[in-house]
Order: C-alpha cells, then structure tokens, then sequence
C-alpha cells in the first residue's frame, strides 16, 4: 500500500501546506520543516514559528489505523487531556499540533506511570459519552468478538506463514479455540467498550501543569478498554506492576463490581495479545519490505506473548474463580446462618 511519502516531492507539499495553515492563524513560520522521525508508520517534523515549535506528523494509510488526524481534533474538540490540533488535512491524514512536551521516559518512577494510567482510565470513562460519535470521527470498530476468527485467517495467510516458525503456527492454531472461550467469559462480565488508544505506554504519555497529554492515536479504535492493557500485562511481577495495575483498575472497580472488574483484567490478557498480534500483521501485508523487518520481531513477540498468557490465563481465571466460587459459598452460609438463627428467635 503505497504511502504519502513514497512520493519524492511529499516533503515540500508538507512544507506548503505547514506554512499556509500557520498563516491562515496569523503565526510566522522560522525556517523550513525540520525531521523528527519517521519510518513505515508515520513521519514528524518540527516547524519552528515566532510563537514557538509546532509539529506535523503524516500517519500511514492503513486498515487497522484511525484517521489519527481527524480523531485528535475531535478528542480535543470535546475537552480530552490530548494535544491541541491547529489543523488538519482529512484526505492525507495530516496533523499539525502545538508543541505538548514530548513523551515521557520509560524509566518514569511507578508513581508516574500509575497516575498516567489511572488519567487514561477516566479518560475511557469519559469516552462512554461519545461513543457513537467516534466512528464519524475516524476511528474503527474492533469488537473482541471478531479476534479469534481474524487471528485464524491471518495465520493462515502464505505471506505471513512464511515468516512464522512452524511450531507457532501450530501452537497458535491450538490456542485459538481457547481464545475464542475466553473471549465468551469476558463478554459474558458486560464490561463496555471505550476508546482504546492501542498503544498506551508511557512514552505516549506527555505532562502539562501536573496533568497527562495522551497523544499517538493511529491505532485508536472502540474496544474492551483493556486491551490498553499490553503494556502492564508483559511488565515483570513487581510492587511497581502492581501499583500501576491498581492505580488503572481503580476508576474501573468505582464504575463496576470490583470482583467483575478483576476476574475481566485476567481475563484479557491472553485478548490483548491476540489484538496486538493483528495489528502488527495488518501492518506487515499492507507495508513495504524494509518497514516489514521492522515489525517482524514485534509481531512474533505479541503471537508468543498470546500463546504464554493462554497457558497463564486457565491457571490465573480458575484462581479467580475459586476465590470468587468460595466468597459466594461463604456469603450464603452465612446467610443460611441468618435464617436458621432468625427462624430460632421466631
């Protein structure tokens, strides 16, 4: 799928429209656009002005990915901790936003990741609002439902089979009729579906005035909110996983039972994962060779990634499940308890 940037002039058409934008605003742009990044999946670039640095950015075109450039105005049209959007161009899903701080480090202290990720989980909260809005807005449905078959057919494409070792192909084959049960349970607990960001780290999280700016939005879609889970899900058990954990789930456990809101976090992982592993494969059948090899390795981790939380999720759900089985048997025997005693004072 050839992208705005196959073309050997999208630089200076970028340039033109960069300066024609800040114009119509009445801001002076200083110099030309200067590169920030770039690779198969989007390229930034920095346009110093009178009024301080702005930045465009230019997302792929591709069939899992939002219009992130018509989704980010809308998000901050309607007030969400995101950056604020001075124009967009729909058709070549550019974006040229005011300067917002930059990521955050990986190595943030837990403190800071908790309260990003509990930001983030009211911000899902808040989406509940706008939900029929969103898919106007350039962002996809991508409902839990339909992972298991996705994941089959992907799997089976020859193109990605060839880069696949064979004993994955057949774990992952085996593996997806588990998928498909635990996708049932999960649905079976009503949690409802939200904005997902699809990859919600901390260095997509910036700081402005004590509070969190959430930003790349390419692989936003409408889905079971914790499938923003990846990145607490694949971090090493620790005091820290858990307080970020925690600190996420806690907005949750105040709008559903907290048991619910439990048994679904364990639950998902093993969804989160098969999610992750489609989008990567999307990715690699829609781009060019050299991005392909790039994702190679991610696409490989998030199918091993699914295949070890599968194994994980039985032993971690049927835990749950006891606990939750031995806390219902206990509320009854008490309450058997209750009747025998107030039968005995009748």
């Amino acid at each position: 799928m050839e992208q705005i940037w196959d073309n050997n002039d999208w630089l200076e058409s970028a340039n033109h429209w960069v300066t024609k934008q800040l114009k119509l605003q009445k801001i002076n742009s200083i110099g030309r656009l200067k590169p920030v990044s770039g690779w198969g999946l989007g390229h930034v670039l920095k346009q110093p002005t009178e009024q301080g640095d702005v930045y465009f950015k230019a997302t792929a075109k591709l069939p899992l990915f939002s219009n992130e450039a018509l989704l980010s105005r809308y998000l901050h049209s309607i007030n969400m901790p995101t950056p604020e959007v001075l124009a967009i161009e729909e058709t070549h899903q550019y974006q040229l936003t005011k300067d917002f701080g930059g990521g955050l480090a990986e190595d943030s202290s837990a403190t800071l990741w908790a309260d990003a990720f509990e930001q983030f989980a009211q911000l899902q909260l808040d989406s509940l609002s706008y939900l029929k809005d969103f898919n106007k807005q350039g962002c996809l449905n991508r409902p839990i439902s339909d992972v298991a078959a996705q994941l089959q057919l992907l799997i089976e494409h020859p193109q990605l089979q060839s880069l696949l070792d064979s004993e994955i192909i057949l774990a992952t084959e085996k593996a997806i009729a588990k998928l498909s049960h635990n996708i049932d349970e999960l649905s079976q607990l009503e949690i409802g579906e939200t904005l997902v960001h699809g990859d919600l780290h901390i260095e997509n999280v910036a700081m402005s005035d004590d509070q969190c700016i959430f930003f790349d939005w390419s692989d936003a879609c409408i889905s079971h909110p914790f499938i923003d889970g990846t990145y607490l899900y694949r971090m090493p058990d620790s005091q820290d996983k858990t307080q970020i954990i925690d600190a996420y789930l806690k907005p949750w456990k105040q709008h559903y039972q907290p048991q619910q809101v439990e048994q679904a976090w364990q639950l998902c992982e093993h969804v989160c994962y098969a999610h992750q592993a489609i989008s990567y494969a999307s990715m690699m059948l829609h781009l060019s060779p050299e991005a392909r090899v790039e994702l190679n390795t991610a696409f490989q981790n998030a199918l091993s990634a699914s295949l070890r939380s599968n194994r994980q999720t039985v032993k971690s759900t049927t835990c749950v499940r006891s606990k939750f089985c031995g806390m219902v048997s206990g509320i009854l025997h008490t309450l058997s308890l209750i009747q025998i005693k107030a039968g005995e004072a009748l």
